[in-house]
């Protein structure tokens, strides 16, 4: 198998002081900047302003925004505006945007003359503390997430503090899902500092250690192949859940999503695994008082299992999953029944 050079990511003076290096550099023949319609209008100024003497508005690619626009059609369109704009395989592009466009951008950057560089400025908190780490690209498909992509490192992945005042309240939420996320797989500590946050706003520190510890796990195992797995907590639920949603064009954010599919994850963990009733209590309060709850009717459950059935993760038709083994540890590869995901999606229903 190749080898996959994780990218670090760098933050404020690095990541300026290597942006200018970057787009100031004689390899790259020509760099593009991708694009959605919400971070042209918030996020590109600002770009363009910190760097006047290198951006401009033929350089962008603009797509539209949400994830229902992730798939192959948007692809297509990128190549096609690469093509036009006659890029070469020594182009760059710059994904400016948050989880959405660094899938696509960088799944699109893969293929394109059989790849071209690509670098992140990450400018959502759901992508500074996860999508825009760890080498993975990708697409929709039908109603899968993820379902078509590839394995392939960004050359820089640049933080702009900055760009999270331009977030809703929704979007800076629905990162903060991913940051619980690190705590309750890899670091207590980590936790305990969220849960007796009152407003669950971030520090710099905070963020920093989020991302530490997703580029610790994906730096250990690039290909997922083993520990990186445990990312995936909350993950098989919650894409079934975020698929369900989409697929009635009722869509969810990715956070709230994956905040649902944790507590559905914590409650197999403590019915079938190691974690503890007090522990799964606390994630249960926290969580619940965090976010919103997502309505469903039990009609919606099953269809919700069969998407899970499709599940990139799974091996030999076997539903696989994360479990917690106690707060700030996990584990993978568990083996579940229908019968039991049903009871989980259940319970989220009913009590929660």
């Amino acid at each position: 198998m190749k080898e996959l050079s994780i990218t670090r990511p760098e933050f404020l003076e690095s990541a300026s002081n290597r942006l200018s290096d970057e787009i100031s550099s004689a390899d790259h023949s020509s760099i593009f900047v991708l694009c959605d319609e919400h971070t042209h209008q918030y996020c590109w100024p600002k770009l363009k302003a910190w760097y006047p003497q290198h951006f401009s508005d033929e350089q962008l690619i603009i797509t539209k925004a949400g994830e229902a626009h992730k798939n192959l059609r948007t692809a297509e369109f990128i190549w096609s505006s690469l093509v036009e704009q006659g890029a070469d395989r020594h182009s760059l592009l710059i994904n400016l945007g948050g989880g959405m466009i660094t899938d696509l951008g960088a799944f699109a950057a893969s293929l394109y003359q059989r790849g071209i560089e690509f670098i992140h400025i990450p400018t959502s908190l759901l992508a500074i503390v996860d999508a825009a780490i760890g080498g993975k690209t990708g697409v929709d498909f039908g109603n899968l997430k993820n379902q078509i992509g590839s394995f392939q490192a960004a050359k820089a992945i640049l933080v702009f503090s900055e760009f999270l005042k331009t977030l809703s309240d929704e979007e800076y939420l629905s990162g903060l899902a991913e940051v619980y996320k690190h705590a309750l797989i890899n670091d207590k500590a980590l936790w305990d500092k969220l849960v007796s946050d009152p407003n669950g706003l971030l520090s710099q520190d905070l963020i920093q250690r989020a991302v530490a510890i997703k580029f610790e796990i994906v730096q250990q195992d690039p290909f997922e192949l083993s520990n990186r797995k445990i990312l995936n907590f909350g993950h098989s639920i919650g894409h079934a859940i975020e698929s369900s949603f989409l697929a009635y064009g009722n869509p969810v954010s990715h956070g709230f999503a994956i905040a649902a599919g944790m507590i559905c994850e914590a409650y197999l963990s403590n019915a079938l695994h190691e974690l503890e009733e007090s522990e799964f209590h606390i994630i249960l309060k926290t969580l619940k008082k965090r976010f919103p709850k997502l309505e469903w009717s039990e009609n919606d459950e099953p269809e919700m299992v069969a998407i899970m059935r499709k599940d990139k993760k799974n091996k030999a038709g076997r539903i696989q999953m994360v479990l917690l083994d106690s707060i700030g540890n996990a584990s993978y590869d568990h083996q579940l029944d229908e019968a039991r995901l049903l009871a989980a999606l259940q319970f989220y229903r009913k009590e929660c």
